[in-house]
């Protein structure tokens, strides 16, 4: 029986669409109101989070050397040339970097003291300590550690200041117990003695004002008590 045209007509159910062209007649149904709706809703935005890259190798990276401690050698030695020469050549060869020396003569004349500051890992420490023992005319070593020396050191700073600021550096260079050997209309001369974190501290102090030139010297050091390096 054919069906009725009107009662065809009134079905609110969309016709399904036939796809004549192709031999599988796949049928393809209209969406109806609600998936509509649905379409048109936005799907939430989801956020990953993203992976760190992997760093390459030596290239856009920042690498830093591992910062070793400051260790102090005090080396009694004779007083005779070449004897410092040799010392320093040592650490060179060992491709130590010094960074500060200080070489004088002791109570005896015929004696001399070589202060050398250098930076190690305690392995390369070691043996560059006992290297240096078998140097010839060095006739003892010892390291001066914070607990068991003295240490002093000596730097000169010439500081911009002139009428707007003198009163401000003078404040900061008494605040840490130095002294001014110079003045000039613009600028000053400070002289500071102590340990390192000491003048670290005087130089921070006064950079803002302005540092023109600046000379220090290395460390010297004795040990704490009745000890001495050596009684020649």
């Amino acid at each position: 029986m054919a069906p009725n045209p009107a009662n065809q007509a009134a079905d609110p159910v969309a016709p399904a669409n036939f796809d004549f062209g192709s031999s599988d007649a796949s049928i393809a149904v209209a969406p109806s109101r609600e998936n509509a709706v649905r379409e048109e809703v936005p799907a939430p935005i989801i956020q990953h989070a993203a992976m760190p890259a992997a760093p390459l190798p030596h290239f856009n990276q920042d690498v830093k050397e591992p910062v070793h401690e400051l260790r102090t050698l005090s080396i009694l030695v004779e007083n005779k040339p070449g004897v410092l020469n040799r010392v320093t050549q040592l650490f060179s060869r060992r491709d130590f970097n010094i960074r500060a020396l200080a070489v004088g003569v002791t109570a005896n004349p015929a004696r001399s003291r070589i202060t050398v500051e250098v930076r190690a890992e305690p392995a390369a420490f070691d043996q560059i300590f006992q290297q240096v023992a078998k140097v010839v005319n060095v006739l003892k070593v010892a390291e001066m550690r914070p607990d068991n020396s003295v240490s002093r050191r000596l730097i000169l700073v010439k500081v911009q200041a002139d009428d707007t600021n003198r009163s401000q550096v003078l404040e900061i260079v008494n605040l840490f117990r130095a002294s001014v050997v110079d003045v000039h209309p613009t600028s000053v001369v400070v002289q500071a003695v102590g340990q390192l974190a000491k003048l670290d501290a005087l130089l921070v102090a006064l950079e803002p004002y302005g540092i023109k030139e600046l000379a220090q010297s290395g460390a010297v050091a004795l040990g704490r008590g009745p000890e001495i390096l050596a009684d020649f």
